[in-house]
């Protein structure tokens, strides 16, 4: 007979979750309406790509302000200069100057705030008319979806969820009464319902610090290559 060192084991039940930092939910910064929806479930996205139109018309209203703003500048800016360049030849008052200067820069920044206000409402620059494009986040595959063409939208409102499931969490429940003989780095085997005859590698990478006042576990959490 040979006598060999056995490693202690802890089986513990658990569940797979997306990682929060590859997972995003897609919403509209504003209230509106979609007039065209570009995602499926199940569907791999990339960072940027167009999921939905929405029709604000705040937002028309908002870009086309900042369009005739950017022509009075460019309008009030060369007279600027002009006044400028009488006034140092003496055929205009350096207070007309001035003041026309003045007027340019106010003009200014009152594109300024409209780009702000369209930075807030979800985009930026002069064109598009009333409509927003909504973009995905990361980069993933589309898990949810609630969006049909036509429907009212609101900023509170999640009409999809992309998840980059490359790599996903095991967060297996630990009993307190087990805390001691568990460490982070700790190799795992995870076996998972749908695939009962493949283990799954991976290591355990945190140890919650809070304990369930129910169950009395806390939550070790391992990272596991998503194969296939």
């Amino acid at each position: 007979s040979t006598r060999e060192v056995l490693s202690v084991t802890l089986a513990l039940p658990g569940e797979l979750v997306a990682d929060p930092d590859r997972s995003a939910r897609v919403s509209s910064p504003v209230a509106g309406r979609l007039v065209q929806v570009k995602l499926t479930e199940g569907s791999t996205v990339k960072k940027g790509d167009a999921l939905a139109v929405v029709r604000v018309p705040e937002l028309g209203k908002v870009r086309g302000a900042l369009a005739a703003t950017v022509a009075k500048v460019a309008s009030a800016r060369l007279n600027a200069e002009r006044l400028a360049a009488l006034a140092d030849k003496g055929l205009a008052t350096k207070q007309e100057a001035v003041q026309a200067k003045a007027e340019a820069d106010a003009l200014d920044a009152e594109g300024n705030a409209l780009r702000d206000q369209l930075a807030a409402l979800g985009t930026a620059g002069a064109g598009g008319g009333a409509e927003l494009v909504l973009r995905a986040p990361v980069a993933g595959v589309i898990i949810s979806r609630d969006a049909v063409v036509g429907q009212p939208v609101t900023a509170e409102q999640t009409i999809a969820s992309i998840a980059d499931l490359r790599e996903v969490w095991f967060l297996g429940r630990v009993f307190e009464k087990d805390l001691g003989r568990l460490r982070v780095g700790a190799q795992a085997e995870v076996e998972l319902n749908a695939y009962p005859k493949e283990r799954f590698a991976g290591s355990v990478e945190y140890l919650g610090q809070q304990v369930d006042p129910v169950a009395r576990t806390v939550t070790a959490r391992v990272r596991l290559a998503n194969r296939d």
